[in-house]
């Protein structure tokens, strides 16, 4: 999980456009003048696949998300699995033995309209390709950055745990029009997905990311694989030395059904109790809560702030439809300040009005 201001390749903004046919058959872009000093930089939209999680015969989610609103018509996401590669001591070790999804189940694409309509997944057991193609006929998908969407998938129930593999979208095959059907220029950041035993906890965590003293610090609270939540509560602790208000917590929609009470019991801790009455929450996985606040400049460069999510009795829980607690594996990484990590580009520099925000 990342956030507003990190280093994680994460700059994305407008793709540049064919002006039209000139004289000749030549591009504008061939025969143009140099763009004026101050001009903006264009660059391609990121389309990032999430890591994802999931237990061997039982079903997972491979999330897409932007860090752009660009409002897309239609397009087409083809991705394929691979066994992870690691290199330990210079020797190759592939992570992962077998082909470990064995359906394509279901495709969610959201659009700010609620109009997306995604075709049924193709999906090549052998090689492990998928292929989705999806509409919006008022052009609104991707308009509010975030979730793109979600292919729902059954692992094969002879996956190893502690196996990993690679997901990747395929930028040859992959392809997003706007709402003129121009093309959008593509970037794409690959996915990890690992296996876990059948009877280990489901994994949930709260990360501070990168930030540059006196900028916002967002921290990203989730999980990488969807199982329905009805309720739970989360207490985590800060050092409100680098606070400079208190925190503010938000949930995404694209996440499932969730209503949110925000309290804090003493000065460095938040406690987020939460409940969803159609029990959807956490369905499309991945960053469910953000939390942000302002930071002091005067915090010292290469201070790790921790974090923690406390569970001791009445802390913190998660409880799955029939008021079952779940067997959770907390995990934190902290507050990390660093000089300009870069912008987790929500197309500030190009206009964007920012973070799960709209662009009619």
């Amino acid at each position: 999980m990342r956030q507003t201001r990190r280093s994680d390749d994460r700059r994305v903004s407008r793709g540049r456009r064919w002006m039209g046919l000139l004289a000749g058959s030549l591009v504008w872009g061939v025969c143009a003048w140099p763009a004026p000093a101050g001009a903006i930089v264009v660059e391609p939209l990121m389309l990032r696949v999430q890591d994802a999680e999931g237990a061997p015969g039982e079903q997972t989610a491979i999330v897409f998300r932007t860090y752009a609103s660009r409002p897309v018509r239609r397009g087409r996401l083809a991705s394929g699995v691979t066994a992870l590669t690691q290199t330990p001591g210079e020797v190759p070790q592939l992570l992962g033995t077998t082909t470990p999804i064995q359906t394509c189940d279901a495709v969610v694409i959201f659009s700010v309209n609620g109009d997306a309509t995604p075709e049924p997944c193709s999906f090549d057991v052998p090689t492990q390709t998928f292929d989705v193609n999806f509409a919006s006929l008022s052009a609104t998908i991707n308009a509010m950055d975030g979730v793109f969407g979600a292919i729902y998938v059954t692992l094969a129930p002879n996956v190893v745990p502690g196996d990993q593999y690679t997901i990747a979208l395929d930028l040859g095959l992959s392809f997003l029009d706007d709402p003129e059907d121009d093309p959008v220029q593509l970037a794409t950041r690959s996915g990890t997905l690992t296996v876990r035993a059948p009877t280990d906890p489901v994994s949930f965590s709260v990360d501070g990311g990168k930030v540059e003293p006196g900028s916002g610090a967002v921290i990203e609270i989730g999980t990488a694989e969807p199982f329905d939540l009805q309720g739970g509560r989360l207490l985590i602790t800060y050092d409100p030395a680098v606070a400079s208000e208190l925190p503010v917590v938000i949930a995404d929609p694209r996440h499932g059904d969730v209503s949110l009470s925000v309290t804090y019991p003493q000065a460095g801790r938040v406690q987020i109790d939460f409940t969803s009455t159609l029990e959807t929450f956490n369905r499309v996985p991945g960053d469910l809560l953000v939390m942000h606040f302002g930071t002091p400049p005067t915090v010292p460069l290469g201070t790790v702030s921790p974090l923690a999510i406390l569970t001791g009795p009445n802390q913190s829980a998660l409880i799955a439809p029939g008021a079952m607690p779940l067997q959770v594996a907390w995990g934190a990484q902290g507050i990390d300040f660093q000089l300009d990590p870069g912008i987790f580009n929500d197309g500030f520099d190009g206009g964007d009005s920012g973070f799960w925000s709209y662009i009619p």
